[in-house]
């Protein structure tokens, strides 16, 4: 997974690694809307990668899946 991400982008993995807490404000400036972007894109990665594991029954299964994953 991890190589999955980077390969999206490294600031996606950052967004992983580092957090992120959305603020409750509106986003204007382009740093902020980027941040928000990434971590976007960092919680679809993931989610992606959770619905292809639904339903494996081991833990081999599971692995061999998210290797697959590209």
């Amino acid at each position: 997974m991890k190589t999955y991400i980077n390969a999206l982008s490294y600031e996606i993995w950052e967004a992983i690694v580092n957090g992120y807490t959305t603020p409750s404000i509106p986003l204007i400036d382009p740093t902020d809307k980027k941040l928000y972007e990434s971590d976007s894109k960092a919680k679809n990665a993931i989610m992606c990668g959770l619905v292809k594991i639904i339903g494996c029954k081991s833990t081999k299964e599971i692995w061999d899946i998210l290797k697959s994953i590209q």
